[in-house]
C-alpha cells in the first residue's frame, strides 16, 4: 500500500507542469514516454520532443531538398509517436545543430516542470567523441531531470511501472 501512495503522491507533483521528453525515435525514447505518463494525472502536458540537425544551406534549386528531408523527418516523429496520440501526448521537432541546447532551450520556453530523457549508457571512446546529450541537459536545464538509464538486452523486460515506483525515493 506504501508503494500505492507514493505513487499516486509522485503523480500530484507533475500534474500541473509541462514535461518534456527528449525522443531519438529508438525504443529508450519511448520507454521515456511510458515512464512520463506514469509522472503525471495529465498525460496532454507532455511533449515528445525531437531535434533535426539541419543540413548546412543549400541554394536553389537544391534547397527544395532540404525542405522534403525536414517534411519526412516530422513525418517520421509524428508515427513514431502515433500509439501515444489518444493519450494527449503532443510530439514537436524543433531544428538546431546541438540537441542539448535545443531541449533546454524549448524547457525554459514551455515552462518545463520536469524532462524524461533516455540515456543510452555509452562509455569509453564512443563517450568521448559523442558525448552524452543526456549529461550536458542535466547540467544545465533549469528544472529537474530523470534520466532513464540505458536497458541491457537482458534487463529488457523491465516495465515503466517499476521506474516509477522508485522515483520517490528519488524525489524524497
Amino acid at each position: 500500500m506504501h508503494n500505492l501512495y507514493a505513487r499516486i503522491r509522485t503523480m500530484h507533483l507533475f500534474s500541473n507542469c509541462p514535461i518534456i521528453v527528449p525522443i531519438d525515435m529508438s525504443p529508450e525514447g519511448k520507454r521515456a514516454l511510458d515512464c512520463a505518463k506514469q509522472l503525471t494525472a495529465d498525460a496532454s502536458n507532455i511533449t515528445a520532443l525531437h531535434i533535426y540537425a539541419p543540413a548546412p544551406t543549400l541554394d536553389p534549386p537544391y534547397s527544395c531538398v532540404y525542405r522534403e528531408v525536414q517534411e519526412a523527418v516530422e513525418r517520421h516523429v509524428y508515427y513514431y509517436c502515433k500509439e501515444y496520440e489518444r493519450d494527449g501526448i503532443k510530439a514537436i521537432v524543433e531544428t538546431g545543430q546541438s540537441p542539448s541546447d535545443c531541449i533546454v532551450r524549448y524547457a525554459e520556453k514551455v515552462g518545463a516542470g520536469l524532462i524524461v530523457m533516455p540515456s543510452h549508457g555509452r562509455t569509453g571512446m564512443n563517450h568521448m567523441l559523442i558525448g552524452s546529450v543526456a549529461e550536458r541537459v542535466v547540467r544545465h536545464a533549469r528544472c529537474p531531470v530523470l534520466v532513464l538509464r540505458g536497458l541491457s538486452k537482458e534487463k529488457s523486460h523491465v516495465q515503466p511501472v517499476e521506474m516509477a515506483e522508485s522515483i520517490p525515493a528519488i524525489l524524497a
